[in-house]
């Protein structure tokens, strides 16, 4: 018994606990576990533990749920300015990669645009813009190099799903 095994249990020579159970003719055993009292206060335990609402880390679970809304919207917006871009056929990169600069291309250009209108853009290329390199901020060329290559992966799929469905087609060189 799994609840039981862990912190949760007390009794330790319990063959469900200790060694686990493997005589199903005797599978009447199982009934009597789950309802003997150590198991229901092994099973009471666990459920009290993993109640978020309730639980010692309700804290720790709104900041990481926090921190996880926060990074997807900055990678919502740095998609949709990919594909804005991608959609164009506009280069992505410009001679340096430095917020402010002037000659740093499309990408960090139209994230600069928006930013001048977005508070939430803004206020992320002000924390974390022109760290250099180690440092997490989901506007590096890494990052919209491996969008690319998601998006990539995604049309191809979608081209020879539609290719497998299709009766005829054909290839234009």
């Amino acid at each position: 018994c799994w609840v039981c095994l862990g912190l949760f249990g007390s009794l330790r020579d319990n063959p469900f606990v200790s060694i686990g159970f493997d005589k199903w003719k005797k599978s009447n055993r199982i009934g009597e576990h789950e309802n003997s009292i150590t198991h229901r206060d092994a099973t009471t335990k666990w459920l009290l533990r993993t109640d978020t609402t309730r639980s010692i880390n309700k804290e720790m679970c709104r900041q990481i749920s926090s921190e996880t809304e926060y990074w997807v919207n900055v990678l919502k917006r740095v998609v949709s300015i990919i594909k804005f871009i991608a959609s164009r056929g506009l280069p992505y990169r410009g001679d340096t990669e430095i917020i402010g600069n002037n000659n740093n291309g499309n990408y960090l250009g139209i994230m600069e645009l928006i930013s001048e209108y977005d508070p939430f853009l803004k206020n992320h290329l002000e924390i974390y813009g022109n760290k250099g390199k180690g440092h997490i901020s989901y506007i590096s060329k890494t990052i919209f190099n491996e969008v690319i290559h998601l998006l990539k992966t995604d049309v191809i799929h979608f081209i020879t799903n539609e290719i497998k469905v299709s009766k005829y087609y054909s290839i234009i060189w």
